[in-house]
């Protein structure tokens, strides 16, 4: 005997198939954000070790930053120790000069007084 279904088995048989092509599609969907979610935080991570550094580095300010922070720091004393001497040498020069001119008018003093006589 051949058990004859009913019709609206097939409806629901088709009903079913197109569920299940959907759940197949949203399925896929989700795989594709998921793999260019995991996509997106390497290249985050990425960003935030050349940055910040990594755990291992934490410790002494590793990354970008870190080496920012070591640059301008360098930079500073450079600029302070240029400073300075450009003080030193301006007060250098100064004194040199004051010697200089002393001297100029000890020189012409005493060849005033040896013309004189």
């Amino acid at each position: 005997m051949s058990e004859r279904r009913p019709a609206y088995y097939k409806d629901i048989d088709r009903r079913f198939d197109s569920l299940e092509i959907r759940q197949r599609e949203v399925r896929a969907s989700v795989d594709d954000i998921l793999v260019h979610q995991a996509e997106q935080i390497k290249r985050m991570d990425q960003i935030h070790y050349l940055l910040a550094g990594t755990d291992y580095e934490s410790e002494n300010n590793g990354g970008l930053v870190g080496e920012v922070k070591r640059l301008k720091r360098k930079v500073s004393i450079n600029t302070s120790w240029r400073i300075k001497l450009t003080a030193v040498g301006s007060a250098a020069m100064a004194v040199i000069g004051t010697i200089l001119f002393k001297f100029g008018s000890i020189l012409s003093t005493l060849k005033e007084l040896i013309m004189k006589q």
